[in-house]
């Protein structure tokens, strides 16, 4: 499975410390990212995917360990802090496929306010 990982993600480099830092198999951070969100443990592809194509342009930090990739609680302290940074500093919310998704504010009555806009006629036609 991870022989798939590019060249690119696996020299990136890892700041782990595994002298210092609290390692976890994928499945264990998996169950740990699960006990904060306060669920039951997230996908071991979403782990994945944070760490080949990262979430707001952050990739998670990983180690091989004895032929698996592991991250670390502090790795996943790190990747977090980054992405709320990422996604508080961004003018718009940018989607997965690419593109830029706007917050729109609560219209309420929609096709009241079209109607008074003279967009749609009363049935919800147009005039």
């Amino acid at each position: 499975m991870f022989a798939n990982m590019s060249e690119h993600h696996v020299l990136r480099g890892s700041s782990i410390d595994v002298a210092r830092e609290s390692v976890l198999s994928f499945s264990e951070a998996a169950r740990y990212v699960g006990k904060l969100k306060g669920t039951k443990a997230i996908a071991f592809q979403t782990l994945f995917r944070w760490a080949t194509k990262g979430c707001s342009r952050v990739v998670l930090e990983t180690i091989c360990v004895g032929g698996h990739r592991c991250t670390s609680k502090e790795a996943l302290q790190r990747f977090f802090d980054a992405v709320t940074r990422a996604r508080a500093s961004a003018p718009a919310h940018a989607a997965e496929d690419g593109k830029v998704e706007m917050a729109l504010p609560e219209l309420g009555d929609v096709d009241g306010v079209l109607r008074r806009a003279g967009i749609v006629g009363a049935g919800g036609d147009a005039p």
